[in-house]
């Protein structure tokens, strides 16, 4: 149904759609500074979307059209990153006026991607590895280990540790 926000502590929802252009939410993320600027991300299949006023309304970010289906995103040092099913990771470091291919992870299925809460970690997965990064993604340290089948979402701690939650595997932590 899109997003659903509530202002009473959940007690209450109501939608927050406007601007989307389908209602099917697949992705999801808050800035670091989300209670000061209220800015917050959306993807859906057709689009990745940006509301600097807590989702009250979405604009399109102008990630190309080939990088649809989003596999995650996040915040890192003001820069918003795009995780994509079939074309590798994007970032934007203008608060997504503008979107450029990162060097590493420049091509191939990126299954989910996510940052930390400060938004100092970034954290991803392929069918191949699980990695992170603690500066902008400049190198990437492999996870040690057997990489999870069907990774769907990853969550990244501020220290770096990284939950991958799978569609059969269940819960991996690296």
């Amino acid at each position: 149904a899109g997003v659903l926000d509530s202002l009473d502590g959940g007690h209450n929802w109501g939608f927050s759609n406007l601007g989307l252009s389908d209602a099917e939410a697949v992705a999801l993320a808050l800035s670091p500074n989300f209670t000061v600027d209220l800015t917050m991300l959306v993807a859906v299949n057709t689009g990745a979307f940006i509301s600097n006023n807590i989702g009250r309304t979405w604009r399109l970010l102008p990630v190309e059209a080939v990088a649809m289906p989003v596999s995650g995103f996040g915040f890192s040092r003001e820069a918003i990153l795009v995780g994509s099913e079939n074309k590798g990771v994007y970032h934007s470091i203008d608060r997504g006026r503008t979107f450029s291919k990162r060097a590493a992870f420049s091509s191939g299925a990126v299954s989910a991607l996510a940052t930390s809460p400060d938004g100092g970690c970034i954290g991803l997965a392929t069918a191949q590895v699980v990695a992170a990064s603690d500066d902008f993604g400049a190198t990437w340290l492999r996870c040690e280990g057997r990489v999870p089948r069907g990774v769907l979402s990853v969550s990244i701690t501020n220290d770096g540790r990284i939950l991958c939650g799978t569609q059969h595997d269940g819960l991996w932590v690296y």
